[in-house]
């Protein structure tokens, strides 16, 4: 994740608008669970420059270093599903192998799965997506549910226990 945020050659958002109301109500509510959290350097980045990049970031690297408690809660699936850019195909941006998914269901099951739960970030730069055609959540709501079974295979899933939701983020960045 690291790597990927930071490597050569990444465009970061110049995002310098405040944070968003549920993004404050969301970095409250991490630091309240996981206080270890404010020793963090991206906690200190959001204390000195309240933004909502800097909020995004906290919130991120926080959810992935306390994964294993925040999986368990509806925080980290409602946050992928109406965090900032996402495009939404109804009330929030979540999709999956349904046309309809709803949120509060996801969230259940989520939360009462008892097996592994994999978390992925498929990312492409700007021109790539504009030029394959995955700039838009249908066509990557599209894409993924033609691939879904190799998808499964590859994490040796059988395609029947197969469950899947994703967001679609477009992020339109300057240099």
């Amino acid at each position: 994740m690291r790597y990927i945020a930071t490597r050569e050659n990444v465009e970061r958002l110049p995002d310098s608008r405040p944070p968003t109301k549920k993004q404050v109500e969301l970095v409250q509510k991490l630091t309240r669970d996981f206080p270890a959290s404010r020793k963090s350097d991206t906690y200190s980045r959001y204390i000195m420059s309240p933004t909502r990049a800097s909020a995004s970031a906290y919130i991120s690297s926080t959810l992935e270093a306390n994964w294993n408690a925040a999986q368990h809660s509806d925080v980290y699936m409602k946050y992928i599903a109406t965090r900032p850019r996402v495009e939404k195909l109804g009330t929030h941006g979540l999709f999956g192998d349904e046309d309809d998914v709803d949120l509060n269901t996801a969230i259940t099951e989520m939360e009462t799965v008892t097996g592994n739960v994999w978390t992925h970030i498929i990312s492409l730069k700007r021109e790539d997506a504009e030029r394959l055609g995955y700039d838009n959540a249908s066509t990557w709501r599209n894409l993924l549910r033609a691939h879904r079974n190799d998808i499964a295979e590859a994490m040796r899933i059988a395609p029947g226990d197969f469950r899947w939701y994703a967001a679609f983020h477009a992020t339109h960045t300057s240099t």
